[in-house]
């Protein structure tokens, strides 16, 4: 079993990974070289417009609904006390 700070360690640096991999996630193919191009304003302007205005607050949208889950399910077991 894992110590809560190498959890903690392993968890900060996952997230942003998979944020990333998000971006470059969808219907249209895109890859993600050109999904992280367009982070950066290079290339298309049209995929620049995806990435940032859809893929991009979809999925912080995801991660903090995710988070804010997690916390209430952490929450819940704190007040009934069911250590699991």
């Amino acid at each position: 079993m894992m110590r809560p700070g190498n959890t903690l360690l392993l968890t900060l640096l996952l997230a942003p990974l998979t944020i990333v991999l998000a971006l470059g996630t969808g219907s249209d193919g895109l890859a993600l070289p050109s999904s992280l191009g367009a982070l950066m304003s290079h290339g298309d302007p049209l995929l620049h417009d995806i990435v940032l205005n859809l893929r991009l607050p979809r999925a912080l949208a995801a991660f903090g609904y995710g988070a804010l889950l997690a916390t209430a399910g952490v929450l819940l077991q704190a007040i009934l006390r069911n250590p699991l």
